[in-house]
């Protein structure tokens, strides 16, 4: 009832056929907050679960606003009381605070109980210890439950004095060292864990391992001075630091051997405690001080606390007989460590770390073990103890392979006529050894029994991935006609059975084969759907909520596999988007979805540009935005705000490219859409550089957002044609040639020029920004006439545009220009620049030029994509260079604004200005055969055809082409032209792009 009514406004509206929806009067409130806290006392303990968590939910509403001032003061002098009682229920209740504010960074929402209540515990703590009850170890459990929650967050920047912790470090210590008598009505691990005592002692190692976790990793970083840190406060926690690690952490260590002495007399302990006995010895063998306590037991260690911690329990033969399923999950439970994974590791970082001291008394014990194992009767052998000196050889097996005595270690291990074939100089007796045995892996895949499924398809992962394996030549082939149906056994592994952690192993064959997965791919995407959003909310539940930012980092492993499933969905689209796979496509983008939107409303900043590659892959293929690709679009656009695009804008270009490309009736007709676009490109243009003096590479770095805003207006003008008069020229346009630039585009593109000349270059961003310009004239060459009036630039462009015309390299550069001047010099006088029109006949002259290298550059394409298409596997292309790309020594370097005067001798009034045919080598784009163009279906020869039919009944070009003398060179290349054009210009038009 609290829980849900609670926060229900007293003045709300019920929903009669809700009884949650019913406020609570604050005059109730206050009833209960009164009786609440006493009834608890009294009740038996389900109705004291039910009534904390009623606790809990009031608090949580009300503590904050100093509602219920009264109960602190309450649950403190209950603690004080004289009745076992009351002392129970004061301590429950400060737990439930606790526990509900221990993740917060506002230290004052917990102080009162670290000053006020916790220094009452620790006497009450040593008194409790004494008295051995198992009510007494459930009170004492809560103490120090109480003390772990309350500290969690607690000076978290700064570290406490070793001696400040020491009084409750001793009290846990003590715990720990309580002995623990037997009590032969308790036969099983599950019964004697859970005794009250052996509780309290699991959270004794927990809270200790956090402290050490805490100081040790200030310790490791000790001479890395933090950002705004005073060098006082810097010294005080080096010091600090180097206290704890060098004084304290050793005689924990010591009071841990002595637990792992009892182990070797025959007592019990708890896995939890094995657990943290572990990860405490793993920190203790990186610092010097506390490996002198180590060493001395090591055999110790080796013996009776790594060996028969790696030993399957009772508890796993019985999961392994009776719940096959659970015994996987627990085994691959890879984010949750148990005491067999934390004792293998600390198996590994000793030989890892302290491999000099380690590794020979490691590797006689497991020949020991192996050797004893073997020489019993076959009767008298325990299975186990074999399964864990091979689980030790597991651990260490990358520093066997490596060691200087590899030689004998292998053959007092392995059998005998196995070993020595895998080191075998002969190829193919490898190639034997092994195709046997990843037979046998594959064959085990199709096992009755869920484990040995699990454990063989796990393999498969280590056979691709290990360095050493031929995986070309010997396991790809192999395992390539059982990928149909070891694919169907992990599906129903991860989607019957649950097993999350085989994902990995769906990945990596989904990234090796991905034609072969292509029909179960609605299947697969689904599943790795389902997998990856739910690896991703586990990883939320445990994630700190005061760690949550806007765009989530990835923080842990968790989330990195999950974020790897989303590139292996993205793996598995590349290889569904195919032209003829269209029904599939679609059906594959449904299935994924639900995960993509999860991305982007959690805002899992990693996983975007898998996202992004996804949209592109499916766009590119059906050459339309599909309906799951145009419900992203929204999400996109919501994610470039202006304090988000440093971390995404970039990558989220090709993305917003495809859906200008295949999905411009969707964007035009939603104005809040286009509206966002043109922010973007807002964006891109006109942030400031940073604050301060910016350095090379941040002028570098805005010149790159610069080129990425000129891509998105290229795009908008040449697919949307006649959906964006309204905002492309008048606003985009504008905003890039005025609002981006203030002295205006003259003056820029004057500047701009003239430094070009001063440095012997011609620079990429200028070329950039005429190209936007000869888009705009294709687009609409009236309204960008207009526009370039009004800032009285015409001139310029055209000087800009001409001295350009010698680096396009590109087919579609070069028929984006023929294409625009074709465009201009139909248009009526009316429509036409005074200057353009004396000009007229250069600007016909300059169509021509471009036509001479037009040819060649569509031949070249022709070969570059008919290259790529031969090797169907060849990821990056690199593009071929012609000799567009190049000045020939032979070639004249000089033609200025001179070379194009007409015969009347009439230039664009830009005399004085003279360009280098230098170019930066960023000023020239490349032929690339996966570059899609609108132009590509658009036939040059045709187009100056058409204009030449019309020219006789232009005012102006008729006196041009009247005064063309047609046996001149260049009467005879118009001539070249039209024939060219008569002939079908279809036997050198080629596709847009290659076949992918």
């Amino acid at each position: 009832m609290c829980a849900r009514r609670w926060r229900v406004p007293a003045d709300s509206v019920p929903d009669p056929t809700q009884p949650s929806s019913f406020p609570i009067s604050d005059a109730d409130k206050s009833i209960i907050k009164q009786i609440i806290i006493p009834t608890i006392i009294v009740v038996d303990l389900n109705a004291r679960k039910s009534l904390l968590e009623a606790v809990s939910s009031i608090l949580d509403e009300e503590y904050d606003q100093g509602k219920w001032p009264e109960f602190l003061p309450t649950c403190q002098q209950l603690i004080q009381s004289s009745q076992f009682p009351e002392v129970v229920a004061g301590l429950d209740c400060v737990y439930v605070l606790c526990k509900l504010f221990m993740y917060s960074s506002e230290m004052k929402r917990l102080e009162p109980v670290i000053q006020g209540i916790v220094p009452l515990l620790l006497p009450m703590g040593k008194e409790l210890l004494a008295n051995g009850s198992d009510d007494a170890a459930n009170t004492l459990k809560v103490i120090l439950k109480i003390y772990q929650r309350s500290h969690y967050s607690y000076n978290a920047d700064n570290l406490e004095h070793p001696q400040l912790r020491l009084p409750w470090i001793s009290l846990m210590m003590d715990v720990i060292a309580k002995p623990v008598p037997s009590d032969p009505r308790l036969t099983t691990d599950e019964e004697k864990e859970g005794r009250p005592i052996w509780k309290a002692k699991n959270w004794a190692y927990k809270i200790i391992y956090k402290i050490v976790s805490r100081y040790r990793d200030s310790y490791e970083r000790r001479n890395e001075q933090r950002k705004n840190e005073s060098t006082e406060a810097f010294q005080q926690r080096k010091e600090i630091a180097e206290a704890f690690v060098t004084q304290l952490l050793p005689e924990i260590l010591n009071a841990y051997m002595r637990q792992v002495e009892l182990l070797s007399k025959g007592e019990w302990l708890s896995q939890k405690a094995k657990q943290f006995i572990a990860q405490l010895l793993n920190v203790g063998i990186n610092f010097k001080s506390t490996w002198t306590v180590i060493r001395p037991q090591l055999q110790n260690i080796i013996t009776y606390f790594i060996f028969p911690t790696l030993l399957v329990t009772e508890t796993d033969m019985d999961l392994w007989e009776d719940a096959p399923v659970e015994y996987v999950v627990q085994k691959n439970a890879f984010f949750d460590p148990t005491p067999s994974s934390a004792a293998g590791e600390l198996l590994h970082n000793l030989i890892k770390k302290r491999k000099a001291a380690s590794f020979e008394p490691i590797m006689q014990f497991i020949n020991h073990v192996l050797a004893d194992y073997q020489s019993k009767a076959p009767e008298a052998r325990d299975p186990r103890v074999k399964d864990a000196g091979l689980h030790m050889i597991c651990f260490i097996v990358e520093f066997i392979m490596t060691s200087p005595f590899k030689e004998i270690v292998e053959e007092s291990l392995f059998v005998p006529h196995v070993i020595p074939e895998l080191v075998s100089p002969h190829g193919f007796v490898q190639e034997r050894i092994l195709h046997e045995t990843f037979i046998t892996v594959l064959k085990l895949v199709q096992h009755p029994k869920v484990p040995v499924q699990a454990e063989a398809a796990s393999t498969i992962d280590a056979f691709l991935f290990h360095p050493e394996v031929p995986i070309t030549f010997v396991v790809l082939p192999l395992l390539e006609p059982h990928v149909p149906d070891t694919i169907k056994v992990l599906l129903n592994l991860t989607s019957v059975h649950k097993l999350d952690s085989l994902s990995s192993v769906l990945a990596t064959i989904v990234a090796k084969f991905p034609k072969i997965v292509t029909p179960f791919a609605i299947e697969l995407g689904h599943q790795l759907a389902l997998t990856y959003m739910k690896m991703l909310e586990e990883s939320n539940q445990n994630m700190d909520p005061n760690d949550i930012t806007p765009l989530t980092d990835v923080e842990d492993e968790q989330t990195e596999a999950a974020i790897s499933l989303l590139q292996t969905i993205q793996t598995l689209m590349d290889a569904v988007a195919k032209p003829d796979n269209a029904e599939l496509q679609l059906q594959f983008e449904q299935h994924i979805l639900p995960a993509l939107e999860y991305t982007f409303k959690n805002m899992y900043l990693d996983a975007f540009d898998f996202i992004f590659e996804i949209i592109d892959s499916s766009a590119s293929s059906l050459k339309a935005i599909t309906p799951s690709m145009a419900v992203l679009l929204p999400h996109i656009l919501e994610i470039l705000s202006e304090e988000n695009f440093d971390v995404v804008g970039e990558n989220v270009n090709a993305a917003l490219d495809s859906y200008l490309m295949y999905g411009a009736d969707i964007i035009s007709k939603n104005p809040e859409y286009m509206q966002k676009i043109i922010g973007v490109i807002k964006l891109l243009m006109d942030r400031p550089l940073v604050f301060g003096d910016p350095s090379p590479e941040d002028f570098l770095e805005k010149e790159e957002e610069q080129k990425l805003a000129c891509s998105l207006i290229e795009t908008m003008l040449l697919y949307m044609p006649g959906q964006i008069d309204h905002v492309s020229l008048h606003s985009s346009l504008k905003k890039f040639f005025v609002d981006f630039y203030p002295p205006g585009i003259t003056g820029i593109f004057r500047n701009r020029f003239e430094r070009s000349v001063k440095e012997n270059r011609r620079d990429a961003k200028n070329n950039s920004t005429i190209q936007q310009i000869v888009n705009a004239f294709y687009y609409n060459p009236a309204l960008t006439f207009q526009f370039l009036e009004q800032h009285n630039a015409t001139a310029t462009v055209f000087k800009g545009w001409f001295e350009t015309i010698d680096s396009l390299s590109r087919v579609h550069d070069k028929k984006l220009s023929i294409l625009a001047l074709c465009k201009i010099l139909s248009l009526p006088p009316n429509q036409i620049p005074a200057v353009v029109q004396q000009g007229w006949g250069q600007t016909f002259e300059a169509v021509l030029k471009i036509f001479d290298s037009l040819p060649k550059a569509l031949q070249d394409r022709k070969k570059e994509i008919e290259a790529a298409e031969e090797d169907e596997e060849y990821e990056e292309y690199e593009v071929l260079e012609t000799s567009e790309n190049h000045i020939d020594d032979d070639e004249d370097t000089n033609e200025g604004p001179a070379h194009w005067e007409t015969a009347e001798g009439i230039d664009l009034g830009l005399s004085g200005f003279s360009f280098p045919s230098a170019l930066d080598a960023d000023a020239v784009l490349e032929e690339d055969p996966y570059f899609a163009s609108p132009l590509d279906d658009q036939d040059a020869y045709k187009w100056f055809q058409q204009l030449w039919a019309t020219l006789p009944q232009h005012p102006i070009g008729s006196q041009v082409i009247g005064s063309i003398d047609q046996s001149n060179p260049l009467g005879q290349k118009i001539q070249l032209i039209l024939q060219l054009s008569e002939e079908a210009a279809s036997k050198v038009e080629i596709p847009a792009t290659i076949n992918q």
